[in-house]
């Protein structure tokens, strides 16, 4: 699990052909998921929808070949 910032986390699961990141606020509260695979989003609710989103770029944007290089 990783913490996208102190009030966001983001846990990725893959199994089953799936690959998803599940991302949470710190209390516990589900914002969504983002399916890898097919690269769309799945908001708990509409209006979570940009947060989804917001970790997601943090996440990609984590992976990308810049960063493993620089980190």
């Amino acid at each position: 699990m990783a913490q996208v910032s102190p009030d966001v986390t983001i846990a990725r699961w893959r199994k089953y052909g799936m690959d998803r990141l599940y991302v949470a606020l710190a209390d516990g509260t589900k914002v969504g998921y983002w399916d890898l695979v097919t690269d769309e989003p799945h908001p708990e609710k509409p209006e979570l929808q940009r947060m989804l989103a917001s970790a997601y770029d943090v996440w990609a944007t984590s992976r990308s070949p810049e960063a493993s290089v620089a980190g």
